[in-house]
């Protein structure tokens, strides 16, 4: 994942972005169809999801991939612990 898209809203110079340790897959039973060429026709209706974290600022961002496409989305930071 390429970090400088997340980061190129960030006004600071200083950012250090760590990846989730996991993700979550939706686990849809799908069977590839193909046409006479050999071209598959559809995509796998499955989604993956997880996020990263910059550890300088607090700001987060969620990442969602369903058939070979990615996208990034800027969530709210994570609240910090009233603890």
């Amino acid at each position: 994942m390429n970090v400088s898209c997340m980061t190129k809203d960030c006004n600071r110079d200083d950012c250090r972005v760590a990846f989730d340790q996991s993700s979550m897959s939706t686990c849809i039973g799908w069977m590839p169809t193909y046409d006479k060429r050999g071209r598959q026709i559809g995509s796998d209706p499955n989604v993956t999801t997880s996020g990263a974290t910059c550890l300088t600022c607090g700001a987060r961002w969620a990442f969602r991939t369903q058939g070979g496409k990615t996208t990034v989305t800027r969530t709210p930071p994570v609240a910090a612990d009233a603890g």
